[in-house]
């Protein structure tokens, strides 16, 4: 088998691709349009695609095969590579960034918390904060609330995330949380898409504003860390977290306990909050769907104590046409620590690919009219058709989001339970344009009209 593999990567091809400009190769139509560009290049060049970026080479994989052998059955040829480092000062060595052993240990330690039955425990927490913001909104005596989706989605997120996975409640200290994280993000994604970024290090502004933040941010992380291990809780991640036995000294251990609280919160916060504006945007253009999930919320939402989330069939499907046609996470990249070969195409050892389920979820052969909005695709008929990594908005093999279950459950119940109540009605004049930064965010407002029933 290894003579076999040996042979293969001897003689596999290299990959085809655009060729670019001299010297910045495809650079420029990258920065222009980052999902045109990615999308025409798969359908015009296929499976694996080679792309030139100034001197390096890089690969696009957008074919399921590929994906499974990156993510799941070579999995240890393909790390996250040195991309990650950008995340360093922000993240630390929390899951997303840790490699190896640490990664391996931590990884088995907080994994209990989101098994199926644990998140189903997490529903009260994550019902509380929704019927709290319906209640701030029927306390404004108006039938018709205007608002941008994106700041209300994000607001909530984040208190949904703080109270499932931590039983904590910031309250009037929430919107201090909340301006560091937003200035966090903007800094790591300045940095993850400027050509040229100064060293943190240097003075300018845009790093000492960051600088704020994750001190803003510090201090009330290693306050409510603090103040769990006086008063543990006893179901919770963070308890868990302060709990478990590891061979670090006890700074170490604080310093690691808050590099997986900030990786949870800013994995978690942005992408699930992305997902329900991007759903709550497709609904306002498909009163067809919120009716049918407004059949099933009223089935599901049987008593103020009690949701049964088993009757969200097709509010499930909705979520997941959502996110195949905006991927939150729309793109991942690996690195090879050796030779490969992808759908027959040779890679060779540090070669940089760029796995992209935006692309992917656009492929014609695995989805017809990729464009349309179309739950139905995710029924069981259609979706035996299709292979596993069709669809991986979350990743996948071991590297997979380790909180897959709970934003799932967090979007379903969110929008099964606005629908249950408003109508929303979009109210601009043309589709929100999209932001390709670390995750697909719309740029500007995202202004609806919840209209109550």
């Amino acid at each position: 088998m290894e003579r076999e593999s040996v042979t293969e990567r001897a003689t596999a091809p290299a990959p085809s691709g655009p060729r670019g400009y001299p010297i910045v190769g495809v650079l420029p139509l990258l920065f222009k349009n980052p999902l045109g560009f990615l999308v025409k290049t798969a359908h015009e060049y296929g499976d694996i695609v080679r792309m030139g970026v100034g001197k390096r080479q890089f690969y696009l994989a957008s074919h399921p095969d590929s994906l499974q052998h990156m993510l799941q059955d070579n999995s240890t040829n393909f790390w996250k590579g040195a991309g990650m480092d950008m995340t360093r000062p922000l993240m630390g060595d929390g899951l997303a960034v840790s490699e190896g052993d640490l990664w391996r240990r931590q990884r088995r330690l907080m994994q209990p918390t989101f098994s199926a039955t644990r998140v189903l425990e997490s529903l009260p927490h994550v019902r509380a904060p929704v019927e709290e913001l319906i209640a701030e909104w029927e306390s404004r005596d108006s039938k018709r609330v205007e608002l941008d989706v994106s700041v209300a989605m994000n607001h909530l997120t984040q208190d949904l995330l703080l109270r499932s996975l931590f039983r904590i409640d910031l309250g009037p200290n929430s919107p201090i949380l909340g301006k560091a994280c937003a200035s966090a993000q903007s800094y790591i994604n300045y940095r993850a898409f400027a050509p040229f970024a100064l060293p943190l290090k240097v003075p300018v502004p845009r790093n000492l504003q960051f600088k704020r933040a994750l001190a803003a941010l510090d201090r009330v992380l290693f306050g409510l860390i603090d103040e769990r291990a006086k008063n543990p809780v006893g179901d919770d991640l963070l308890t868990t977290l302060l709990q478990a036995e590891t061979p670090e000294d006890p700074k170490k251990k604080r310093q690691q306990i808050r590099d997986e609280m900030v990786t949870l919160l800013f994995a978690g916060h942005e992408t699930t909050a992305g997902a329900l504006v991007w759903t709550l945007y497709l609904l306002t253009q498909h009163p067809e769907a919120v009716a049918r999930i407004r059949s099933e919320a009223e089935r599901a939402f049987v008593s103020a104590d009690t949701i049964d989330v088993s009757v969200l069939s097709y509010t499930v499907m909705v979520v997941q046409e959502s996110m195949r046609l905006y991927p939150p996470g729309w793109i991942m990249v690996r690195t090879s620590r050796e030779a490969d070969v992808l759908c027959g195409y040779a890679i060779p050892a540090v070669a940089t690919v760029l796995i992209s389920p935006y692309v992917t979820h656009r492929r014609r052969d695995f989805w017809p009219q990729p464009e349309e909005f179309r739950p139905e695709r995710f029924s069981k008929t259609e979706s035996a058709e299709r292979p596993q990594f069709a669809y991986c908005p979350y990743g996948g093999g071991p590297r997979k989001c380790i909180g897959e279950r709970l934003a799932s459950l967090i979007v379903q119940v969110v929008i099964a339970r606005l629908c249950l109540d408003y109508t929303p009605k979009f109210l601009g004049t043309r589709p929100p344009a999209i932001r390709p930064l670390t995750t697909l965010q719309p740029k500007g407002a995202v202004m609806i009209a919840m209209e109550k029933r």
